[in-house]
């Protein structure tokens, strides 16, 4: 991303009121992806599942 570095300049209070820093941002962005991934992957598991039972 060209743009991407201009991101960890800006002060954290552009970028949300709920954030002191952007380091706070990025984990709670990390935290979102690996819940996102959890729930798909609880999911598929329930898919499999019910494709296995019929």
């Amino acid at each position: 991303m060209h743009n991407a570095p201009h991101l960890f300049r800006k002060p954290a209070h552009s970028l949300s009121g709920r954030y002191q820093n952007a380091s706070e941002v990025l984990r709670e962005g990390l935290r979102l992806v690996e819940r996102r991934e959890q729930l798909e992957a609880a999911k598929l598991k329930a898919l499999q599942e019910a494709a296995h039972t019929g």
